[in-house]
């Protein structure tokens, strides 16, 4: 029954154009890779990236923007407070037995959507910093070059993500 809730949850996050404002703002790492590559003015890189320092800065670069946390922060009040007040949420109820069930299914509906939009943030950095990044004198030729503080980029990256969860 949860799962089913989630697929209609889902739904109607890509009938609102939730979803692909969502992915679109994942285009961000795309556009910061293709600025270094084609040596556009308005982006700087001051030092030499790996794949993970890369795909890490992308996704705090992100979070910093805070558009995806008050997207996201938005779809979680309309999904819930924005039923309610539109009566659908009675329609929802009456095929389900227990409320705490639905509201459950939708609160794990948001979260898998804000680790969604983690997943396809970081797999967007990493084709980035392959396809663009790598072939620059910011980037290393080799992809799979790591660091001292890599584990530390991953961790503040984790935490972020954890911190959108919690809002």
């Amino acid at each position: 029954m949860l799962k089913e809730i989630i697929k209609v949850e889902f739904y109607k996050f890509y009938k609102k154009k939730y979803l692909v404002s969502l992915l679109c703002l994942n285009l961000l790492p795309l556009l910061y890779g293709m600025g270094a590559y084609f040596k556009w003015k308005i982006v700087l890189i001051g030092a030499k990236l790996d794949l993970i320092t890369f795909a890490t800065s992308m996704w705090s670069f992100t979070v910093m923007l805070t558009i995806p946390l008050i997207l996201l922060l938005f779809i979680a009040a309309t999904t819930l407070g924005g039923e309610i007040n539109e009566g659908q949420m009675l329609l929802e109820v009456t095929r389900i037995k227990h409320k705490k069930t639905l509201i459950v299914g939708k609160a794990l509906a948001i979260l898998l959507m804000c680790m969604l939009f983690y997943i396809t943030n970081i797999i967007c950095s990493i084709c980035t910093y392959i396809v663009f990044l790598s072939r620059t004198n910011k980037g290393y030729s080799s992809i799979f070059v790591t660091h001292n503080y890599n584990l530390e980029s991953i961790l503040v990256s984790i935490a972020s993500l954890l911190f959108i969860f919690f809002c």
